[in-house]
């Protein structure tokens, strides 16, 4: 009877070790790829630089883009997922995308999941099951989430600026160096994050812009 409790004990540790050891999840500090994604907070900034750098930018839809970026400004963007310096890779590590690969082994892992509206969550997973609904984002194995939302979790209004007969017809001289940027709105429908200041609705075509906002 000793013995046997002795054995019940000894396996029942051994399940709470193993389960313990696979529910620790962790924050890497030096992972590129993980430090490269937009949350919630880097959406809400209200005044960037104009400066740009070679990078790569990676959307929600699981594509990265190699092009100059702006992290300040491209993070503002709904569509984007992660803005990285330097080369893009071929597919984003923790972004699900057309080429994540299937697992057919039923396999549970605990990590983080998001879901397209933003949302983050640690949890237990099957692995076979991981990107496979149109609602998964990006899957993040035997790690801690980059934040609990990546997208904005309140309203910002932003001031926008109709191009009106006087602001298109002033006299007003402005200085060759912008500060400001914003989603500029055109004649012809398109729309363009560019740089802006008082003399912007001088351009003929010019519908109206928004200060310090980027465009969708």
């Amino acid at each position: 009877m000793r013995n046997f409790l002795g054995l019940a004990i000894i396996i029942l540790l051994g399940v709470y070790y193993q389960t313990a050891a696979s529910s620790e999840v962790v924050k890497p500090e030096n992972d590129r790829y993980f430090n490269s994604i937009c949350i919630a907070k880097d959406r809400l900034v209200s005044i960037c630089t104009l400066e740009a750098y070679d990078g790569c930018i990676c959307y929600n839809n699981g594509t990265c883009t190699k092009q100059w970026v702006n992290w300040c400004i491209d993070c503002g963007k709904r569509d984007v997922f992660a803005v990285l310096p330097g080369s893009c890779p071929d597919v984003h590590p923790y972004l699900c995308s057309p080429q994540t690969p299937l697992i057919t082994e039923k396999s549970i892992q605990r990590g983080c999941v998001c879901t397209m509206d933003g949302k983050c969550e640690v949890k237990d997973y099957d692995q076979s099951k991981k990107c496979q609904s149109s609602n998964d984002l990006a899957y993040f194995p035997g790690l801690a989430c980059p934040a609990e939302n990546l997208k904005e979790t309140k309203v910002v209004v932003y001031k926008t600026v109709v191009c009106t007969p006087s602001l298109r017809y002033s006299k007003v001289a402005c200085p060759k160096v912008v500060k400001d940027w914003g989603c500029v709105t055109y004649s012809d429908g398109t729309k363009r994050t560019v740089p802006i200041n008082a003399c912007t609705c001088q351009q003929p075509t010019v519908l109206h812009y928004a200060v310090n906002h980027p465009c969708y």
